[in-house]
Protein backbone atom coordinates (compact mmCIF):
# COMPACT_ATOMS: atom_id res chain seq x y z
CA UNK A 1 0.00 0.00 0.00
CA UNK A 2 2.87 2.38 0.76
CA UNK A 3 4.40 1.55 -2.61
CA UNK A 4 1.09 2.34 -4.32
CA UNK A 5 0.86 5.66 -2.48
CA UNK A 6 4.42 6.54 -3.51
CA UNK A 7 3.74 5.71 -7.16
CA UNK A 8 0.55 7.80 -7.08
CA UNK A 9 2.46 10.83 -5.79
CA UNK A 10 5.30 10.41 -8.27
CA UNK A 11 2.87 10.21 -11.20
CA UNK A 12 0.39 12.77 -9.80
CA UNK A 13 -2.35 10.16 -10.00
CA UNK A 14 -5.23 11.48 -7.87
CA UNK A 15 -7.44 8.42 -8.31
CA UNK A 16 -4.63 6.05 -7.37
CA UNK A 17 -3.80 8.08 -4.26
CA UNK A 18 -7.43 8.19 -3.11
CA UNK A 19 -7.65 4.43 -3.61
CA UNK A 20 -5.25 4.14 -0.65
CA UNK A 21 -7.44 6.29 1.64
CA UNK A 22 -10.11 4.74 3.84
CA UNK A 23 -13.46 4.70 1.99
CA UNK A 24 -15.98 6.91 3.71
CA UNK A 25 -13.33 9.16 5.29
CA UNK A 26 -14.64 12.18 3.38
CA UNK A 27 -12.59 14.85 5.12
CA UNK A 28 -9.34 12.91 4.82
CA UNK A 29 -9.97 12.12 1.16
CA UNK A 30 -10.53 15.82 0.43
CA UNK A 31 -7.38 16.71 2.36
CA UNK A 32 -5.29 14.13 0.53
CA UNK A 33 -6.50 15.28 -2.89
CA UNK A 34 -5.61 18.87 -1.99
CA UNK A 35 -2.24 17.78 -0.61
CA UNK A 36 -1.37 16.05 -3.90
CA UNK A 37 -2.35 19.18 -5.83
CA UNK A 38 -0.17 21.32 -3.53
CA UNK A 39 3.02 19.52 -4.60
CA UNK A 40 2.12 19.28 -8.29
CA UNK A 41 4.91 21.66 -9.41
CA UNK A 42 7.70 19.80 -7.62
CA UNK A 43 10.13 18.30 -10.19
CA UNK A 44 10.20 14.90 -8.52
CA UNK A 45 12.84 12.40 -9.55
CA UNK A 46 11.86 9.88 -6.90
CA UNK A 47 9.37 9.49 -4.04
CA UNK A 48 9.45 6.45 -1.77
CA UNK A 49 8.07 5.34 1.58
CA UNK A 50 9.62 2.86 4.00
CA UNK A 51 7.87 1.48 7.06
CA UNK A 52 10.07 2.09 10.12
CA UNK A 53 7.90 0.96 13.03
CA UNK A 54 4.38 -0.01 14.07
CA UNK A 55 2.70 0.96 17.34
CA UNK A 56 4.80 4.10 17.03
CA UNK A 57 2.43 6.33 19.05
CA UNK A 58 -0.74 5.94 21.12
CA UNK A 59 -3.87 6.11 19.00
CA UNK A 60 -6.67 8.48 19.98
CA UNK A 61 -9.33 6.65 21.97
CA UNK A 62 -11.99 6.90 19.28
CA UNK A 63 -9.70 5.11 16.83
CA UNK A 64 -9.03 2.12 19.04
CA UNK A 65 -12.68 1.07 19.33
CA UNK A 66 -14.56 -0.97 16.75
CA UNK A 67 -13.79 -4.13 14.83
CA UNK A 68 -11.27 -2.75 12.32
CA UNK A 69 -7.59 -3.31 12.99
CA UNK A 70 -5.55 -0.11 13.15
CA UNK A 71 -1.85 0.59 13.17
CA UNK A 72 0.06 3.66 14.30
CA UNK A 73 3.14 3.73 12.07
CA UNK A 74 6.39 5.61 11.67
CA UNK A 75 7.17 5.99 7.97
CA UNK A 76 10.27 7.40 6.32
CA UNK A 77 9.70 9.49 3.21
CA UNK A 78 12.63 9.67 0.77
CA UNK A 79 12.46 11.93 -2.27
CA UNK A 80 14.70 13.60 -4.82
CA UNK A 81 14.21 16.77 -6.85
CA UNK A 82 15.18 15.98 -10.43
CA UNK A 83 18.26 17.87 -11.51
CA UNK A 84 19.12 19.03 -7.99
CA UNK A 85 19.32 16.17 -5.49
CA UNK A 86 22.07 13.62 -6.01
CA UNK A 87 20.83 11.67 -2.97
CA UNK A 88 17.38 11.36 -1.39
CA UNK A 89 16.20 13.83 1.19
CA UNK A 90 14.38 12.15 4.06
CA UNK A 91 11.54 13.08 6.40
CA UNK A 92 9.70 11.20 9.12
CA UNK A 93 5.92 10.86 9.02
CA UNK A 94 3.51 9.29 11.49
CA UNK A 95 0.48 7.79 9.78
CA UNK A 96 -2.49 5.77 11.02
CA UNK A 97 -3.69 2.90 8.82
CA UNK A 98 -6.86 0.85 9.09
CA UNK A 99 -7.65 -2.60 7.76
CA UNK A 100 -11.02 -2.86 6.03
CA UNK A 101 -12.26 -5.74 3.88
CA UNK A 102 -8.82 -7.33 3.97
CA UNK A 103 -6.96 -4.24 2.67
CA UNK A 104 -5.01 -1.51 4.43
CA UNK A 105 -5.95 2.16 4.00
CA UNK A 106 -4.71 5.48 5.31
CA UNK A 107 -7.20 6.57 7.98
CA UNK A 108 -5.44 9.55 9.62
CA UNK A 109 -2.41 11.73 8.88
CA UNK A 110 -2.50 13.99 11.93
CA UNK A 111 -2.68 11.69 14.97
CA UNK A 112 0.99 12.40 15.77
CA UNK A 113 3.26 15.23 14.54
CA UNK A 114 6.08 14.44 12.16
CA UNK A 115 8.49 16.47 10.05
CA UNK A 116 6.96 19.45 8.29
CA UNK A 117 7.46 19.98 4.56
CA UNK A 118 6.78 23.15 2.56
CA UNK A 119 3.79 21.64 0.75
CA UNK A 120 2.11 20.94 4.09
CA UNK A 121 1.37 24.68 4.24
CA UNK A 122 -0.32 24.97 0.85
CA UNK A 123 0.30 25.00 -2.92
CA UNK A 124 3.98 25.18 -3.86
CA UNK A 125 5.14 27.23 -6.84
CA UNK A 126 8.43 26.26 -8.52
CA UNK A 127 10.68 28.88 -10.13
CA UNK A 128 13.84 27.78 -11.92
CA UNK A 129 16.91 29.91 -12.28
CA UNK A 130 20.14 29.17 -14.08
CA UNK A 131 21.70 27.63 -10.96
CA UNK A 132 18.78 27.28 -8.59
CA UNK A 133 15.32 26.02 -7.87
CA UNK A 134 13.05 28.18 -5.72
CA UNK A 135 10.07 26.45 -4.09
CA UNK A 136 7.68 28.87 -2.43
CA UNK A 137 4.14 29.44 -1.26
CA UNK A 138 3.79 32.67 -3.21
CA UNK A 139 3.22 33.28 -6.90
CA UNK A 140 5.99 33.15 -9.50
CA UNK A 141 6.65 36.91 -9.80
CA UNK A 142 7.10 37.18 -6.02
CA UNK A 143 9.59 34.30 -6.03
CA UNK A 144 11.64 35.42 -9.03
CA UNK A 145 13.85 37.85 -7.00
CA UNK A 146 15.00 34.96 -4.80
CA UNK A 147 16.11 33.07 -7.90
CA UNK A 148 17.94 36.14 -9.21
CA UNK A 149 19.88 36.50 -5.95
CA UNK A 150 20.70 32.78 -5.90
CA UNK A 151 21.91 32.89 -9.50
CA UNK A 152 24.32 35.70 -8.60
CA UNK A 153 25.52 33.91 -5.49
CA UNK A 154 26.48 30.58 -7.07
CA UNK A 155 29.14 31.89 -9.52
CA UNK A 156 30.42 34.30 -6.83
CA UNK A 157 31.03 31.40 -4.46
CA UNK A 158 32.53 29.21 -7.20
CA UNK A 159 34.97 31.99 -8.10
CA UNK A 160 36.47 31.67 -4.61
CA UNK A 161 35.79 28.06 -3.63
CA UNK A 162 36.14 26.42 -7.05
CA UNK A 163 33.74 24.30 -9.05
CA UNK A 164 34.13 21.03 -7.11
CA UNK A 165 30.59 21.21 -5.77
CA UNK A 166 27.16 20.86 -7.35
CA UNK A 167 26.91 24.59 -8.21
CA UNK A 168 23.17 24.53 -7.68
CA UNK A 169 20.93 25.53 -4.80
CA UNK A 170 17.38 24.84 -3.65
CA UNK A 171 15.59 27.62 -1.79
CA UNK A 172 12.46 27.08 0.30
CA UNK A 173 10.33 30.22 0.72
CA UNK A 174 7.40 29.96 3.15
CA UNK A 175 5.12 32.90 3.90
CA UNK A 176 5.59 33.52 7.62
CA UNK A 177 8.19 33.24 10.36
CA UNK A 178 6.09 30.54 12.04
CA UNK A 179 6.23 28.48 8.84
CA UNK A 180 9.96 29.18 8.51
CA UNK A 181 10.56 27.84 12.03
CA UNK A 182 8.21 24.93 11.41
CA UNK A 183 10.27 23.78 8.43
CA UNK A 184 13.35 23.82 10.66
CA UNK A 185 11.60 22.14 13.58
CA UNK A 186 12.37 25.07 15.86
CA UNK A 187 10.55 27.51 18.15
CA UNK A 188 9.50 30.60 16.11
CA UNK A 189 10.54 32.84 19.01
CA UNK A 190 14.17 32.10 18.24
CA UNK A 191 14.00 33.16 14.59
CA UNK A 192 12.54 36.64 14.68
CA UNK A 193 15.73 38.22 13.29
CA UNK A 194 17.12 35.42 11.08
CA UNK A 195 16.82 35.94 7.32
CA UNK A 196 17.85 32.46 6.11
CA UNK A 197 19.25 29.14 7.30
CA UNK A 198 21.00 26.36 5.38
CA UNK A 199 20.35 22.77 6.43
CA UNK A 200 21.13 19.29 5.16
CA UNK A 201 21.02 15.57 5.93
CA UNK A 202 23.28 14.72 8.85
CA UNK A 203 25.97 12.18 8.04
CA UNK A 204 25.40 12.42 4.31
CA UNK A 205 27.75 15.18 3.21
CA UNK A 206 29.28 14.84 -0.23
CA UNK A 207 30.60 17.27 -2.77
CA UNK A 208 27.66 17.27 -5.16
CA UNK A 209 24.79 17.06 -2.71
CA UNK A 210 22.24 19.87 -2.77
CA UNK A 211 21.24 21.30 0.61
CA UNK A 212 18.20 23.44 1.38
CA UNK A 213 18.35 27.18 1.99
CA UNK A 214 15.21 28.14 3.93
CA UNK A 215 14.28 31.83 3.75
CA UNK A 216 12.39 33.88 6.35
CA UNK A 217 10.50 36.31 4.04
CA UNK A 218 9.41 38.89 6.66
CA UNK A 219 13.04 39.41 7.69
CA UNK A 220 14.34 39.11 4.12
CA UNK A 221 12.02 41.96 3.11
CA UNK A 222 13.75 44.27 5.60
CA UNK A 223 17.18 43.75 4.05
CA UNK A 224 18.82 46.17 1.67
CA UNK A 225 19.95 44.97 -1.75
CA UNK A 226 23.45 44.58 -0.33
CA UNK A 227 22.09 42.70 2.67
CA UNK A 228 20.28 40.23 0.42
CA UNK A 229 23.49 39.72 -1.55
CA UNK A 230 25.42 39.02 1.66
CA UNK A 231 22.82 36.55 2.93
CA UNK A 232 22.55 34.73 -0.40
CA UNK A 233 26.31 34.40 -0.76
CA UNK A 234 26.76 33.37 2.87
CA UNK A 235 24.15 30.60 2.67
CA UNK A 236 25.42 29.41 -0.71
CA UNK A 237 28.88 29.12 0.82
CA UNK A 238 27.41 26.66 3.35
CA UNK A 239 26.09 24.57 0.45
CA UNK A 240 29.43 24.65 -1.39
CA UNK A 241 31.48 23.72 1.68
CA UNK A 242 29.12 21.03 2.93
CA UNK A 243 31.49 18.19 2.04
CA UNK A 244 34.05 19.30 4.63
CA UNK A 245 31.76 20.80 7.29
CA UNK A 246 29.13 19.50 9.67
CA UNK A 247 26.05 20.78 11.47
CA UNK A 248 28.11 22.73 14.00
CA UNK A 249 29.33 25.15 11.35
CA UNK A 250 25.83 26.05 10.23
CA UNK A 251 24.37 29.47 10.82
CA UNK A 252 21.92 32.07 9.62
CA UNK A 253 22.32 35.77 8.97
CA UNK A 254 20.34 38.19 11.14
CA UNK A 255 18.47 41.04 9.52
CA UNK A 256 21.38 43.44 10.03
CA UNK A 257 24.38 41.93 8.17
CA UNK A 258 27.71 43.75 8.19
CA UNK A 259 28.00 46.91 6.14
CA UNK A 260 31.39 46.10 4.72
CA UNK A 261 32.45 43.35 2.28
CA UNK A 262 31.42 39.83 3.28
CA UNK A 263 34.23 37.63 4.55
Amino acid sequence: MLDRRAAAVLHRDRAALLATVLPGATGLRTQQAGWLADLAQLPLGSWEYRLQAVNAYPLPEQLTSGAEQRLATEVQLSYQLAGFDSEPVTATQYLTFSRSGGDWYLSAADDHPGDTELWDFGPVTAVRGRYCLVLGLGRGPALRPYAQEADRAVPAVSAVWGDGWGQRTVLLVPSTTDQFAGLLGMDPAGFGSIAAVTSGELGAAEARRTERITVNPPVWAELSAFGRQVVSTHETTHVATRAITDQWTRGGWPKAPPTGPAT
